[in-house]
């Protein structure tokens, strides 16, 4: 039978015989609008509460029903026979299918688990999955046992919605209730809110009651007639904070994990908007919440950071997958699963990036692992005592609303935001009463947020693009010295495509303010080669040799970032082959943050060789040589490599060829490797090269018309073309490819971070 028969066959039973009480089965029709809908003949269905005119929507079911054709369980290793390839591929693709159902249902509903109901032909298994991972039960034929099956809906149907997963803590809003009529009112335009982009307000300053139009915009956009709309309570100490969200404007589809959805909800008591943040954190006993942080970073007064408004925990809701596990192998050393229950793997190998605008991952084509009982079994990891770890569920609200790093204008603002998120880290990692360091520096954490600031000598107040440092949930005192399982030590780091190469090629070493700046120096130059004029012509290419390749063996672990960082210390371009130019004062800043990071890596090695055993003693020149750079100046560090003359905009520009380097470390080497141990020389810096006069309001390639909400409309200024040989005619290419398989070890996890906000300086000078 062919999966619409059996599907038709169970309704028509389900109905005639009546085992639903006051529910019904009925295909599900899929349109959530965050990714491409799925291809292939499986029938999904769903156990539903109340009917609808036309056919049941996808976000309103209660069980997921899926169906797939006999002999393909991605649950069987098939009774011992070995599977040829076409079988394990048709197993992945159905695995795919269903955790991508699932995934769209954590999405798109409120969920605490989920149960499915898996139909392989004439067996079927129960799944129930959460956000550590999935408890399956045996297959049993239901033709031969139909009793059962009928019990199982049967009792499906009884099922209170908390006692089916659903988050007791979630109200939905239909639309016939007060509080859809509340949002379709703060969602409409109003003329007093205020335009976001840089100028100088001459009516004065606006005060503090009033919303940005983009805020509004954003808002408006989440109430999506295709999604359902909820009531969030956010505890805030002994009470809590009610808010109404629509859609995410930003979604983290990742089903085991955190789960992170960002809203702009609206406040129910002051009718204000908010950035709510709704995730699954790992329940370490010394894990620090994100808002404990923020907590303790706003009584510190440390700017450019999150304002809290109120978190905490939500209700008991945890995982349970992980004490599943406990209870069935007991964490002995020599595991004997039988046959009455199995997991699945906790997270599947990803294909993909982080800088992909798609937002399906693609998975590895290979089943999961599985035992000679035909059980799926979840690989053991390094890092923890036991393959799952348990989740809580946790959500917080702030008051600033921000903008995607991406919404910059031009490379001055790029760089001013930059380093007002360097001040605020800075000021979190000094200040008594914080000393903490954030280990998650990325470009999903470095937003943009527009603020009304006073100048000196301006007798009017300025609309300003500041930058906002986010998401604090995996940051670290410095002075910690606790002794933390390798499960919270390795689990807990940043987005390894912005990761120091320090850190990657040594994973339980703790991260240092190095290691912080180098992120900062990765996340400056990720989006000055996919967003500013270059002589790059391929930044795709640039983008994934630099950022996404990642080996666990030889030399260079990291790819490109080794071999930049460590060997070279320039940047190239692959196509044409040369050195990456910007043709504007980026060029300097990079160049410059590089040279500081290449000696930081020449003295760590030179240091491990010295702590090496001396057998067989290495010929190494004498640390005493002459220094080479001695005329150059410490205050505008410039490469001391061969000369390149390239045409600037305001005039030529220098940029460096690659010249063999001594193993021993010279004097201003050190020097320069001492600089980015602290703060003070790069925020010194950059705040002087971004009042440099070269800057130019053109440097950034046009972006396309804003078509969705995380592409913001901003304000806009005339460009100048550049000379021939930066030529953009693919620039702003998107970076949609699969890309390559990268292996990551442990303790990386990709971010796909939230859309939000918007920068800060004064506009660079127009160019006559």
């Amino acid at each position: 039978m062919s999966e619409r028969e059996i599907s038709e066959r169970l309704i028509e039973a389900a109905r005639d015989c009546r085992i639903c009480h006051s529910c019904f089965l009925a295909p599900a029709e899929r349109r959530l609008g965050f990714r491409d809908e799925p291809t292939g003949q499986n029938r999904t269905m769903g156990l539903f509460r109340e009917p609808q005119e036309g056919s049941q929507l996808f976000a309103d079911q209660l069980v997921s029903v899926e169906i797939h054709h006999a002999g393909i369980d991605p649950f069987n290793a098939g009774d011992g026979e070995r599977c040829d390839a076409q079988t394990k591929r048709a197993r992945s693709r159905l695995y795919d299918h269903i955790s991508t159902i699932a995934e769209d249902l954590f999405v798109v509903q409120q969920r605490v688990f989920l149960f499915m109901i898996l139909i392989t032909g004439r067996k079927y298994r129960i799944i129930r999955w959460d956000r550590a991972g999935t408890v399956v039960t045996p297959s049993v034929d239901y033709y031969e046992q139909p009793a059962a099956f009928c019990e199982i809906i049967s009792r499906f149907s009884q099922l209170s919605d908390t006692a089916l997963g659903f988050d007791a803590s979630a109200t939905r809003i239909f639309p016939h209730d007060i509080d859809s009529l509340r949002m379709d009112v703060a969602a409409l335009a109003d003329t007093s809110d205020i335009d976001h982009s840089e100028r100088e307000l001459k009516d004065g300053d606006p005060g503090n009651s009033f919303t940005f139009a983009y805020v509004r915009s954003l808002f408006r956009a989440s109430l999506s007639s295709d999604w359902p709309r909820f009531k969030l309570c956010v505890p805030d100490g002994d009470q809590a904070r009610e808010y109404l969200v629509g859609k995410p404007t930003f979604c983290d589809t990742e089903l085991f994990g955190r789960g992170t959805r960002g809203y702009v909800a609206l406040d129910r008591k002051t009718n204000r908007f908010v950035w709510l943040k709704d995730a699954w954190r790992a329940s370490h006993r010394i894990a620090e919440r994100e808002g404990d942080v923020l907590a303790r970073l706003n009584d510190a007064r440390v700017k450019n950071v999150p304002t809290l408004l109120c978190h905490g925990d939500i209700d008991d809701q945890v995982t349970i997958t992980a004490d599943w596990w406990e209870r069935k192998y007991a964490l002995s050393p020599a595991l004997s699963p039988s046959p009455s229950s199995s997991l699945s793997p906790p997270s599947p190998t990803l294909i993909g990036s982080q800088t992909s605008s798609s937002k399906k991952r693609k998975r590895v084509d290979e089943s999961p692992p599985v035992s000679e009982h035909g059980e799926v079994i979840p690989k053991r990891t390094a890092h923890t005592d036991g393959p799952l770890r348990q989740h809580r569920h946790y959500r917080i609200a702030v008051v600033e609303v921000c903008m995607p790093l991406k919404n910059f204008q031009y490379g001055q603002q790029l760089v001013t935001v930059v380093l007002d998120c360097m001040k605020a880290h800075h000021q979190a990692a000094t200040r008594q009463k914080t000393r903490i360091l954030h280990r998650d520096i990325s470009t999903g954490n470095i937003l943009i947020y527009p603020r009304v600031v006073r100048l000196e000598g301006r007798a009017n107040p300025w609309m300003m693009w500041t930058g906002m440092l986010t998401d604090w949930e995996l940051s670290k005192p410095i002075d910690a010295q606790e002794a933390s399982s390798r499960a919270t030590q390795m689990g807990r780091m940043g987005t390894y495509q912005f990761m120091s190469v320090n850190l990657l090629k040594h994973l339980t070493k703790p991260v240092e303010i190095s290691d912080e700046l180098e992120s900062f120096f990765h996340v400056l130059l990720h989006h000055s080669v996919r967003y500013l004029r270059s002589n790059c012509e391929s930044t795709s290419g640039f983008i994934q040799n630099y950022f996404e390749r990642y080996s666990s063996s030889g030399e260079f672990t990291c790819g490109q970032k080794s071999i930049t960082l460590e060997h070279t210390g320039v940047l190239r371009n692959q196509q044409p082959y040369g050195p990456l130019v910007f043709f504007s004062p980026m060029d300097d800043i990079l160049a410059t943050m590089l040279k500081c990071f290449h000696a930081h890596y020449k003295v760590l090695n030179y240091e491990a060789r010295k702590a090496a055993p001396p057998s067989p003693p290495p010929t190494l020149p004498t640390s005493g040589a002459p220094d080479n750079d001695s005329e150059e100046d410490d205050d505008d560090l410039v490469p001391p490599f061969p000369l390149v003359s390239i045409g600037y905009p305001h005039g030529d520009i220098t940029i460096y060829g690659d010249t063999p380097l001594d193993d021993v470390p010279t004097t201003k080497e050190f020097q320069r490797a001492k600089r980015i141990t602290r703060h003070k020389f790069l925020l010194e810096y950059l705040a002087k090269m971004r009042l440099d006069s070269r800057w130019w309001i053109g440097d950034r390639i046009p972006s396309p018309s804003a078509t969705s909400a995380d592409e913001l409309p901003v304000s806009t200024s005339p460009s100048r073309t550049v000379p021939t040989s930066t030529s953009t005619s693919n620039k702003r290419r998107r970076l949609a490819s699969p890309g390559c398989v990268v292996s990551i070890p442990a303790r990386l996890h990709e971010t796909t971070r939230r859309a939000r906000a918007t920068p800060r300086t004064l506009p660079a000078r127009r160019r006559s």
